[in-house]
């Protein structure tokens, strides 16, 4: 919805809503639309776990290179 209000703005303006039951203003929906999606949310997940398992691999790596 975001990316579409950016491609037209004098045709849609966004000035509140209602999430989970409870009135929101422009700003808080506006803050929810910028929210990454489900999968992004995945990815970033991932490669944060991921990132300390490869680090030691790189210097497990170089160690054995140093033996050599």
């Amino acid at each position: 919805m975001h990316s579409f209000q950016k491609k037209f703005p004098e045709n849609l303006k966004i000035l509140g809503g209602v999430f989970a039951g409870r009135y929101m203003s422009q700003a808080e929906i506006l803050e929810l639309a910028m929210i990454p999606s489900l999968q992004v949310l995945r990815g970033k997940f991932v490669n944060i776990i991921n990132s300390p398992i490869q680090r030691m691999a790189i210097a497990m790596s170089e160690v054995a290179k140093a033996k050599n």
